[in-house]
């Protein structure tokens, strides 16, 4: 009589089970600064707003977007990034929105990036959104 043996394999399923890779995360510390621009550079008397995202050493994913809630997109004036982001602005869903286009300007697991806009209207809070990709 022959007997199947089935431990090995429930072995190896929970072997393969035990080496699934964890679930991707972006982790990230934002802060944000708000001045008055006096570096007359075309700016001068509006709010400059700079916004820096450090993404954890700990991270999986590296940040690929940036959105930022504001009061009235018309207002938004020049911005930059440190990274050379594209830059969309959503009037409809009043949303400023900074974009990686390659994998090669990504803010990577230990890097920070630097984003600025200006605006006419003062400080407040507002949502903030990052986006990552593995």
């Amino acid at each position: 009589m022959r007997r199947r043996r089935t431990a090995p394999l429930f072995a190896l399923a929970l072997a393969a089970l035990a080496a699934a890779p964890a679930e991707a995360a972006l982790i990230v510390t934002m802060t944000s600064t708000a001045e008055i621009d006096r570096r007359g550079v075309g700016t001068d008397g509006l709010y400059m707003y700079t916004y820096t995202v450090a993404v954890d050493a700990a991270s999986t994913e590296s940040l690929v977007g940036l959105e930022l809630h504001v009061p009235d997109p018309r207002e938004v004036m020049p911005y930059d990034s440190s990274k050379n982001w594209d830059v969309m602005l959503d009037i409809a869903a009043a949303t400023f929105i900074w974009v990686s286009s390659s994998r090669a300007i990504d803010v990577t697991p230990g890097e920070v990036g630097v984003f600025i806009m200006h605006s006419a209207y003062g400080p407040r809070e507002a949502d903030a959104r990052a986006l990552g990709l593995g």
